[in-house]
């Protein structure tokens, strides 16, 4: 189970690992399935006959939780989360995640709150908690996700993928792949959305109102995995690292 915040990574997560297990147990001839989970997870729509399901949700579900064999989540700093989601809706495409910039502030904050309320019952179950930044920032990206691949598959017991360098590169190229497709033939499927992946900076693209009422309204969450961020120690009103 992929379960992680909006716009942390998690469609990518999804898509790799569904990749690296249908790979690895050398099952492209259909037994492997991946399924979004929008509300509800129902047992009744596993099929008996595939030999690996891998879900997505944004959704806290204890019935999924406890089913799950392996359990990934996903985060970001809700900054950057909020940042990206207004510069996808400034594209003129849906504002799916229904954040907006202008309007009354700590508008960001509320809308973010049930993402939040899930995270947090999911990450007891977590078996590996994979930040957005470590896939998806510094000089070589390819190489940052290609190490957090193999680290998926340790997690799940695919531990002769774990080791295979090679394939768990050829993955991430043919996930960046899939990305481009927009949803046509092989994206199917795959959730990615036209124009997923936005470029947005929050402290030019966010008003300061809204990034800090975000880190106001999550003082915990933030000063576990981003205290050492530029200037949030002051906001954090000296709660450091947890």
């Amino acid at each position: 189970v992929i379960a992680g915040l909006p716009r942390s990574g998690s469609t990518w997560l999804y898509n790799a690992a569904f990749a690296m297990a249908q790979r690895a147990l050398a099952a492209d001839d259909g037994s492997c399935a991946r399924r979004f989970v929008k509300r509800r997870y129902r047992p009744s729509d596993d099929d008996a006959n595939k030999l690996l399901l891998v879900y997505k949700t944004h959704s806290f579900d204890e019935t999924l939780a406890r089913a799950a064999d392996v359990v990934v989540v996903s985060h970001r700093d809700l900054r950057a989360i909020c940042a990206s989601a207004v510069a996808f809706a400034a594209t003129g495409r849906k504002n799916w995640l229904g954040i907006r910039a202008e309007g009354e502030p700590g508008a960001c904050a509320r809308t973010m709150q049930p993402y939040m309320d899930a995270f947090a019952r999911w990450r007891p179950w977590a078996h590996l908690n994979v930040a957005y930044e470590e896939a998806f920032s510094g000089a070589d990206e390819r190489a940052a996700q290609t190490a957090v691949l193999q680290r998926i598959a340790r997690v799940a017991g695919l531990c002769a993928a774990a080791a295979d360098g090679a394939l768990a590169e050829a993955i991430v190229e043919w996930v960046a792949g899939l990305a481009t497709q927009r949803k046509r033939n092989g994206a199917r499927g795959s959730r990615f959305h036209r124009g997923h992946r936005t470029h947005a900076n929050w402290r030019t693209d966010l008003p300061e109102a809204e990034a800090t009422a975000l880190v106001s309204a999550n003082v915990e969450y933030m000063a576990h995995y981003y205290a050492s961020t530029s200037k949030l120690s002051s906001l954090l009103g000296g709660h450091g690292t947890m």
